[in-house]
């Protein structure tokens, strides 16, 4: 278990971002429905559906190889340190299909 608690920072660091995004996204959506513009509508959607996976995959891309130094720099106790490692890939692997 303790595996599992030292890794919350990092993913939320790579989520952030998302959510954060999907806000803006949702705000754009609202303000063409608002503005009754069923073209900038379905762009914005459009382009919400495109960009979300290529981001999540780059992201996570990025930051599997970097697992075991994140792991290490929140000082992790070496008896967990290779279940932390691998939990974090599990979770870095699947935040593309959050």
């Amino acid at each position: 278990m303790p595996s599992v608690g030292c890794n919350t920072a990092v993913p939320a660091l790579v989520v952030c971002p998302f959510t954060g995004s999907s806000i803006g996204t949702k705000a754009a959506i609202a303000h063409a429905i608002g503005a009754d513009g069923r073209s900038r509508v379905r762009t914005a959607v459009q382009t919400a559906f495109l960009l979300s996976p290529i981001l999540g995959i780059g992201a996570a891309l990025a930051t599997l190889p970097l697992t075991a130094t994140a792991t290490r720099t929140l000082g992790v106790l070496e008896e967990i340190f290779s279940l932390a490692d691998t939990y974090l890939q599990i979770l870095l692997l699947g935040h593309p299909f959050i």
